[in-house]
């Protein structure tokens, strides 16, 4: 006597999950062996390791060859305008630097000059033994901080930094 198969449901879903399956295998099995015959035929390795130097250059490109095709790629634009002063050649107005007269006639302040044209520019506090210990211990803290941040931050920072350098 022939039996029947419950028709069910549940029974074709199982039957039509188990073709499709079948098919997905078959499909998956006969494209790795097209892959190793490829491989072993016109690159003389064995798939596993073609796949892997693939693998590893796909990140190799990822990680160093955005540098290849353009020089700031996804690099954001930092944008400074300049004031009337810093753009202009000269500061009207302002006195020249004469270090003999200014260099060294004070202990709290360093004063500062535009060497190209010697123009004043102003002056900065001298800092103390302690000041810069305590400027220091605070670079310290910040190192512990960029250390924990991650490569690629790291990199796009650093980028950022080069590309208004040489922009600008």
């Amino acid at each position: 006597a022939a039996r029947n198969p419950p028709s069910s449901s549940a029974h074709v879903f199982f039957h039509a999950f188990i073709v499709a399956s079948a098919r997905v295998m078959g499909f998956l099995t006969g494209t790795i062996v097209a892959v190793d015959t490829f491989t072993s035929k016109y690159l003389g390795c064995d798939a596993v390791i073609a796949v892997l130097l693939i693998y590893a250059g796909v990140r190799l490109w990822r990680w160093l060859g955005q540098d290849m095709l353009s020089p700031h790629s996804d690099t954001p634009k930092v944008i400074v305008v300049p004031g009337e002063e810093e753009s202009s050649k000269e500061l009207p107005g302002r006195r020249k630097f004469d270090y003999a007269k200014e260099w060294g006639a004070s202990k709290s302040s360093v004063p500062c000059w535009d060497p190209a044209t010697m123009d004043y520019l102003g002056e900065v506090p001298a800092h103390s033994a302690d000041d810069v210990r305590k400027a220091v211990a605070r670079a310290r803290v910040a190192q512990q901080k960029w250390a924990e941040s991650s490569f690629s931050k790291r990199r796009q920072l650093l980028r950022v930094i080069q590309r208004f350098i040489l922009e600008n």
